[in-house]
């Protein structure tokens, strides 16, 4: 087998061997599939003062059907929660009505308030665009859950539900967050409200100006947490799916003697309220015996692409152009470089073939793709120029040995010798200009020219031009000379 068909087949099959290996690394073997399922979903609403922090800033107001009868469009939002419930999202109200309710109840700078109705306590949230007559309506918590309907979980009783105990730990956690922002804001309103004295300098005037601004600034970032835990994160409006087994969530409810239809307990300072329902979504799920058959196949190809590329390293007599550490490191970086394309053609496949997720855009992969065997085809010539060729001098010719054959030239026929600069297309600034690549050695002969690779080191260019001033007729001894100088 000749170098360069060695160094191809050697080159595709190491290439595919590491373009198999690395989709493991980026979990490929999945793909998406439609499924329906039970899930568990949990309401919470609060309890006490410590669990109401991320919804109200201040106690709860308690007001009269005559507050409510005075905005219809919002006793209509309560009446909705108390007879459904929590509801992600609120009630949304399109009306003056809840920002004049405000103002009646002294709540209109406040922006957000908590009140109390029928035994629950409401969100009042207005919307923050001035001019924009739109509020929303929350549940935020009970008054006085009845204690026959949601019995008390401790914490001993979450041991076995790791899920359901860490859920509790986030809202813990945002409680004591809420608690301390507003405590934080406080004290800053406080700080702000002492009178400063007058400056009397640039500097002062400057360094009251700058306080000024971090005062404003920390107040916008306090006022933005409060915004997305009441719009995001907070627990008394929304409803959260939780990882937990539907099998584990009845096994919990059972052990509290509760019913399919009503399915609570309380923890804490909030009130959970579950739900089982089949949830219809898209899920990754991995593809049977596909790992497996890429480790497979990579390691035969491997084995494969080592035996052909250990024969391809099989040089003729003579003086070895390049060593062999440098036709190592010129494969190597080559059979990288291939190996992204055949990693473009494994993803473009497996997600045709299987189904699997593809890693990498439709257009990077048919790019890849085409220039995949064109571009591993030079390389491949490349590198058995660099690393196959040697050149045999004798008293009665020059023989070069390399990927094209043997070529043997009687000193009788060689003409001369020549230096040829061979060069690529590099871009630089968006324009294509030529560089060199490498100096080539062109013995001129009647039978044609034959062109050696410049070797790599100066210590086997001067032993090549030593030997060939030992060998060459007298009349090619000043070709000689100017090789010895400009090569």
């Amino acid at each position: 087998m000749s170098p360069c068909w060695g160094r191809i087949i050697g080159y595709v099959c190491l290439s595919f061997a590491l373009g198999l290996a690395i989709p493991p690394l980026f979990q490929a073997d999945r793909r998406s599939e439609t499924v329906t399922h039970p899930v568990v979903f949990l309401t919470a609403v609060a309890l006490n003062s410590k669990a109401l922090a991320p919804a109200c800033k201040a106690e709860p107001l308690a007001i009269s059907d005559a507050y409510l009868d005075q905005a219809p469009l919002v006793k209509a939002a309560v009446a909705r929660l108390l007879k459904q419930g929590p509801q992600e999202g609120g009630v949304q109200i399109f009306s003056r009505q809840p920002a004049a309710l405000a103002e009646r109840l002294g709540q209109g700078q406040a922006g957000s308030f908590c009140f109390a109705y029928g035994g629950q306590l409401y969100l009042l949230r207005p919307h923050i665009v001035q001019g924009d007559n739109r509020a929303a309506v929350w549940v935020a918590g009970v008054q006085t859950p009845r204690p026959d309907l949601a019995k008390a979980l401790g914490r001993e009783d979450l041991a076995d539900y790791p899920a359901l105990a860490g859920r509790l730990a986030e809202l813990d956690e945002l409680s004591e967050k809420a608690i301390e922002r507003y405590q934080r804001a406080q004290r800053q309103k406080g700080q702000a409200a002492r009178p400063t004295k007058e400056a009397v300098s640039d500097h002062e005037r400057a360094a009251q100006a700058w306080r000024q601004i971090e005062e404003s600034a920390r107040a916008n970032h306090e006022w933005i947490n409060d915004l997305r835990d009441q719009s995001r994160f907070s627990p008394y409006y929304r409803r959260s799916r939780l990882d937990m087994p539907p099998e584990r969530w009845h096994s919990l409810m059972k052990s509290l003697g509760n019913s399919d239809n009503w399915q609570a307990f309380t923890y804490g300072g909030y009130l959970f309220i579950g739900q089982v329902e089949q949830l219809t979504e898209t899920v990754e799920v991995l593809i049977g015996g596909a790992f497996w058959g890429r480790v497979i196949a990579a390691g035969l190809l491997f084995i494969l692409g080592l035996w052909v590329m250990r024969r391809a390293y099989l040089v003729g007599p003579g003086i070895r152009l390049n060593p062999q550490w440098a036709a190592v490191f010129a494969d190597t970086v080559f059979i990288l470089a291939a190996a992204f394309g055949a990693y473009c053609i494994v993803d473009l496949a497996m997600a045709d073939l299987l189904g699997a997720l593809a890693q990498m855009d439709e257009a990077v992969q048919a790019v890849c793709a085409l220039m995949y065997l064109p571009s591993l085809v030079f390389m491949a010539v490349f590198a058995a120029r660099l690393a196959c060729q040697t050149l045999e001098i004798t008293p009665a010719a020059v023989i070069r040995h390399g990927p094209g054959g043997r070529r043997m030239l009687p000193w009788e026929s060689v003409q001369g010798f020549e230096l040829q600069d061979t060069h690529v297309l590099v871009g630089r600034v968006g324009i294509l200009i030529p560089r060199k690549l490498q100096t080539m050695l062109v013995i001129k002969a009647e039978e044609g020219d034959v062109a050696v690779v410049e070797p790599g080191l100066r210590a086997i260019k001067e032993k090549v031009v030593g030997e060939l001033g030992k060998m060459v007729p007298p009349r090619l001894q000043n070709d000689i000379q100017r090789l010895s100088r400009d090569w």
